[in-house]
């Protein structure tokens, strides 16, 4: 079947939706019409391309990802009329409600700052070392690509609670394109970019600047792919780079390495060498950022 079709028949469903006040899932659009949309990834393509025909976002379609969201920390919000404290000692995790409408009333009690974290293997671990209880903050993470929901919440956070707003990610090609796409956005999201994006975020790490300070071993330190290779050649050829003297010169270094390195290192390779939670209590008081 065709674009138009398919564009048709997902309206069908968007408007069946809207009428009875309920939202879809990008999943559950596939399965109602699997014959039309043939694979989940062509549901992503016609939403997308609705949402820019009549300039709107997929939330105000009763669109949205399935996507999972964990913080915990300082901050408490209604949903549904219930208050939900994300602050708890031990490890509680609260699952973000797909849709932001239902979260209203987001208070601060007490964070100093958001972190943003790529792994949920790294939030976890933060979550043990009680991070968000020995330096007050919030701690977010969308487990790798962070889908529309996890960034407006996040985005959320940092203009309704004023708070500086840092992201931990790997040291790698792929790391500095999620700290990107919380900092500018998605190509293929560009007409929602205004509402989703933080220009201020700033990239705590994982640089390779840091590396030896954090004593990682040399075999954590994992040859890149020539794929890997290409995309930070293509880094260091778009605009917000070149204009980001300090990016360029990690992305430099990253390249002329030949090696990457997982957050998962910096965790478990010495654990009773360099904890997590030093770490960021460290960079972010000697202020070794990227901005």
């Amino acid at each position: 079947m065709g674009k138009k079709m398919a564009e048709i028949d997902c309206l069908e469903l968007i408007r069946d939706a809207l009428e009875s006040n309920k939202y879809l899932s990008l999943c559950q659009i596939f399965y109602l019409r699997p014959r039309v949309f043939k694979k989940p990834d062509r549901v992503t393509t016609v939403v997308n391309s609705l949402c820019c025909l009549f300039k709107c976002t997929r939330s105000s379609l009763h669109v949205v990802a399935d996507e999972s969201c964990l913080v915990i920390g300082h901050v408490q919000y209604k949903q549904g009329g219930t208050t939900i404290s994300c602050l708890a000692e031990g490890g509680t995790r609260r699952l973000i409600a797909r849709t932001m409408g239902l979260i209203t009333e987001m208070k601060d009690i007490g964070a100093q700052f958001i972190l943003v974290v790529e792994k949920e293997t790294v939030f976890q671990r933060l979550v043990e070392e009680n991070l968000h209880i020995k330096v007050p903050c919030i701690i977010v993470t969308g487990g790798g690509q962070p889908g529309v929901a996890t960034r407006l919440f996040v985005r959320r956070m940092r203009y309704e609670l004023g708070l500086p707003t840092f992201a931990l990610m790997d040291c790698d090609a792929f790391g500095i394109r999620l700290f990107s796409t919380y900092k500018y956005g998605l190509k293929t999201l560009s007409f929602d970019s205004g509402r989703l994006t933080i220009p201020d975020i700033k990239l705590l790490g994982l640089l390779p600047s840091q590396i030896k300070a954090c004593g990682i071993s040399e075999v954590a330190k994992l040859k890149m792919g020539e794929n890997e290779i290409q995309n930070i050649e293509q880094l260091l050829k778009e605009e917000h780079v070149k204009i980001n003297p300090r990016l360029e010169y990690e992305l430099q270094k990253m390249l002329e390495s030949g090696k990457k390195i997982e957050l998962d290192a910096l965790c478990f390779s010495q654990p009773f060498a360099y904890k997590t939670d030093v770490f960021v209590k460290e960079m972010i008081a000697d202020n070794q950022w990227v901005d």
